[in-house]
């Protein structure tokens, strides 16, 4: 167990790109900006640090650009998203997301080991919860090789849906909605949206601390009329390389 490092297993994983808040926060970079953003984080989460150093000619090859269109326009937009700490870039919502995958990871070893999970893994500290604003839920595994991989990734989606309930249950009842009712509302939302949609808006209305989180969270599932960018535009301004 003790050779067993969650962060460079996590740094093999996918990295999770939550599409709805995604949009909600780039619909002002150009094309070339979003891929640049994408690039970025996609070197980040690569390493077990999940950061990037802080070098405007590195970051305008990871990106994919000039150094001189980087330090033009792209890097003071991208920047924007992104804090310095020691030298390094790092996004504090990346890194949220690595630490709740590292935990997953690391439960995942230690089942397939025989081992109980380690409850210091339980700690608030990393553990996904609505009470937390900042927190976000990850992405399951996608590496369907294996019969063994598939059952622990449908144990983990198990894990995961009761997550959205517990925590999403515990949530609404501060702002005083039974646990029957909350229960019932929560699997609406799933049956409408998804675990995930469901999951990011319990976050997003405690992050927020809205007072009638009911309504607002309703409001914010609800289907909206078709506005969707220019997705051939930006699949332009991004160059997929291979899987690192």
């Amino acid at each position: 167990m003790s050779d067993f490092n969650a962060k460079r297993a996590r740094a093999k994983r996918p990295c999770p790109l939550w599409v709805d808040a995604f949009q909600r926060d780039t619909p002002h970079l150009a094309a070339d900006e979003v891929g640049a953003y994408m690039l970025i984080l996609m070197a980040m989460w690569v390493r077990e640090t999940c950061d990037f150093p802080d070098d405007d000619r590195r970051l305008a090859a990871v990106s994919r650009v000039s150094p001189r269109l980087w330090r033009s326009r792209i890097g003071s937009v991208i920047r924007d998203f992104l804090e310095v700490d020691g030298g390094m870039l790092i996004s504090q919502r990346l890194r949220k997301e690595a630490a709740y995958v590292e935990q997953q990871v690391a439960r995942q070893s230690n089942r397939k080991k025989g081992d109980k999970p380690d409850k210091s893994l339980k700690s608030n500290e990393t553990a996904p919860t609505v009470d937390i604003p900042t927190e976000q839920p990850t992405q399951l595994p996608n590496n369907p090789i294996s019969s063994d991989t598939c059952v622990s990734a449908s144990a983990d989606a198990v894990d995961f849906t009761k997550e959205v309930f517990d925590r999403g249950v515990a949530f609404l009842g501060k702002y005083g909605t039974p646990a029957q009712k909350a229960r019932s509302l929560i699997g609406m939302w799933r049956k409408q949206s998804g675990d995930t949609a469901t999951f990011n808006a319990l976050r997003d209305a405690s992050r927020l601390g809205v007072s009638e989180p009911v309504s607002w969270i309703s409001a914010a599932l609800k289907p909206q009329p078709s506005h969707q960018p220019d997705l051939d535009a930006i699949m332009d301004g991004i160059c997929f390389g291979g899987h690192q």
